[in-house]
């Protein structure tokens, strides 16, 4: 008797899913060849000089993404920021949610240099904030308070720029000087 071909059910694909990010966990952080290998397979590099390069996490993370992996890196992510949102719900401040996003920024830019640090990023912030919830809090008023004083001093400069144009009645410099601010801003910027 032949063994019939195995048709992949729904069941069996969300298993294989599961199974390949935690390979990817596992791997990042202990085997590192490994993932290498899945990189390179999953997101091949172009060939350079007869050679074809190793995938860098930047190439297969942003420039080259493939989807399953970047579906497999953000569970990962996720599962890994929940002591984080563990920490911050139970802190009962509001402003402390902020962490949350910062944090997923931070771990997917350090993950493009070096996905085993990145990856684990989240439970790192989990830790510092679990030990100092008010270091966060002192960072960001003097955040908050640096942040205000720099944007009344734009504010300040601005009226004080506008009032001595208007005062002059020189719509024609006003409107020049307001045109090569707005372009310089919207044309040296990418």
């Amino acid at each position: 008797m032949s063994n019939p071909e195995r048709t992949p059910t729904l069941l069996g694909n969300v298993f294989r899913f599961l199974r390949e990010t935690w390979e990817l966990w596992y791997w990042a952080l202990f085997c590192p060849s490994k993932l290498q290998r899945r990189m390179n397979a999953w997101a091949p590099a172009e060939e350079e000089d007869g050679r074809i390069p190793d995938t860098s996490f930047g190439a297969i993370l942003f420039v080259r993404a493939n989807p399953r992996f970047l579906k497999q890196y953000l569970l990962v992510v996720l599962c890994l920021s929940l002591p984080l949102v563990g920490l911050v719900f139970s802190s009962g401040k509001t402003v402390h949610w902020l962490l949350v996003p910062k944090t997923l920024l931070v771990t997917y830019g350090t993950s493009l240099l070096l996905i085993s640090l990145g990856l684990h990023w989240p439970l790192l912030v989990a830790l510092i904030y679990w030990m100092q919830p008010t270091l966060y809090a002192k960072f960001f008023s003097e955040f908050l308070t640096t942040f205000a004083s720099i944007w009344l001093v734009i504010q300040n400069w601005l009226t004080t720029f506008t009032r001595t144009l208007l005062v002059a009645q020189n719509w024609l410099k006003f409107l020049i000087l307001t045109g090569l601010l707005i372009g310089l801003v919207f044309f040296t910027y990418p």
